[in-house]
């Protein structure tokens, strides 16, 4: 599972990604290619859907429902989910400053929790994936053969 926040989008009529670890600052920007379509699968249905291009997993407004600010300072910070919260790297701690730490063992816990049982969510994730993954095959394929087309032989 990857934790990044990818973003597939047009500029100037060409297709470009922006790749970032989560919490922190640098970012990459550059044209997408083929291979970014094929590696970030869900991110680019999401794209052709015109949905938010989010990271799958659980919301991090979980982490501590009755305090807002803490999901909307992460968020923020490109902090999605709580896998993200959870696997953030020391630079992003730094980054994001006071409470990061305690912030970071709470996501542990819940995913922990929440991990010792597989739910329908799970398994609608799954599917959901398999989906976006055959789409994009069907698209390499409908591509293939319109290449094929125009080759004379």
């Amino acid at each position: 599972m990857s934790y990044l926040n990818v973003t597939f989008y047009n500029k100037s009529n060409t297709l470009h990604i922006r790749i970032q670890n989560p919490g922190e600052g640098g970012v990459i920007d550059r044209p997408a290619t083929d291979k970014d379509r094929h590696a970030y699968a869900w991110q680019w249905v999401q794209f052709e859907r015109g949905e938010p291009q989010i990271p799958d997993g659980l919301p991090i407004d979980l982490l501590y429902p009755s305090n807002s600010a803490i999901a909307e300072k992460l968020r923020g910070m490109g902090v999605h989910t709580l896998e993200q919260c959870a696997h953030l790297s020391g630079h992003a701690i730094d980054c994001i400053g006071m409470g990061a730490q305690t912030w970071i063992n709470e996501a542990r816990r819940l995913l922990d929790n929440s991990n010792k049982g597989v739910s329908m969510r799970d398994h609608q994730r799954d599917i959901d994936r398999l989906e976006a993954r055959i789409r994009s095959l069907g698209n390499d394929i409908a591509e293939l053969r319109a290449k094929r087309g125009r080759v004379k032989v």
